[in-house]
């Protein structure tokens, strides 16, 4: 696990950082209450907010261990706008939604989409951005239509997604399509030749695109058109604090209205997600 606090990501001392906002946090959340002959009533809880490890450009470590990328700059935002002691931790997806459903967690900014089963387990704010998926490949690629691809190419994808269960209703032999259980380990058959091309989240793939092993490759085509392979993305709240999805949404609609959103988009982005 990795925690950084909003103004600075220092892995290495994450442990002391969180035991003294821990504290800070009580001290403050303990306040005399007037009414109550100065009693002790505890105010609003720490906020949490968990981010996605290791996802570039949304989540991931520079030379110095410091937490950035987008999905790090709204949780730092949301800790600036809400005013209230805030911790953020870098986790597994998995990790993010689990913690939300059962409480560790208070926010997670982690690309989840809505479903129904995550809808008995968590709150979401508004949508956003878009989620599109996209297919990558050699630039040398001959181009087919869709309902070729299979027969004509060897396509991967990410284990149980939804790209994988679109790619195996495709029309086309069985071998030619191959599953890898991480995205990096996909990225390296792409390299390797052990497939054509890769069908992946839109967005997840600039990072590779705009690396050295990934010179020779590109978009193969737009995004895919099909509502199985997009959704919106939102931010999620765990059940138990209804009241930070309003102001979660406050933030965002401030920053969509000011024009500050659209330019952290662009700071990670070469193209419009919204």
């Amino acid at each position: 696990m990795k925690a950084c606090i909003w103004g600075g990501c220092r892995v290495a001392v994450w442990a002391v950082v969180v035991v003294v906002l821990s504290v800070a946090g009580q001290l403050a959340a303990a306040q005399p209450d007037a009414s109550a002959g100065g009693a002790l009533v505890q105010l609003q809880p720490d906020l949490v907010i968990g981010v996605t490890a290791a996802s570039p450009p949304f989540a991931s470590e520079d030379a110095n261990g410091v937490l950035q990328g987008f999905n790090v700059d709204i949780a730092h935002i949301l800790c600036q706008q809400i005013h209230q002691p805030c911790r953020i931790e870098a986790l597994p997806f998995a990790d993010v939604l689990k913690g939300v459903s059962e409480g560790s967690l208070t926010i997670g900014v982690a690309n989840v989409l809505r479903t129904p089963d995550r809808e008995q387990k968590m709150l979401f704010s508004r949508p956003i951005w878009r989620s599109t998926s996209s297919f990558v490949g050699r630039r040398t690629l001959e181009q087919v239509p869709l309902s070729s691809l299979r027969e004509k190419y060897v396509l991967c994808s990410v284990r149980d997604n939804r790209q994988s269960a679109w790619l195996a209703q495709l029309n086309g032999p069985k071998a030619h399509v191959r599953e890898y259980t991480h995205r990096n380990t996909l990225q390296d058959a792409l390299v390797e030749g052990a497939c054509d091309l890769a069908l992946l989240p839109t967005v997840n793939v600039l990072d590779f695109l705009n690396s050295e092993r990934g010179g020779a490759f590109d978009y193969y085509g737009p995004p895919v058109d099909d509502p199985a392979l997009s959704g919106d993305v939102h931010i999620i709240v765990t059940p138990s604090r209804p009241e930070v999805v309003k102001k979660v949404d406050a933030v965002m609609d401030a920053m969509s209205r000011d024009g500050s959103y659209r330019a952290l988009i662009y700071r990670y982005f070469p193209f419009d997600i919204l």
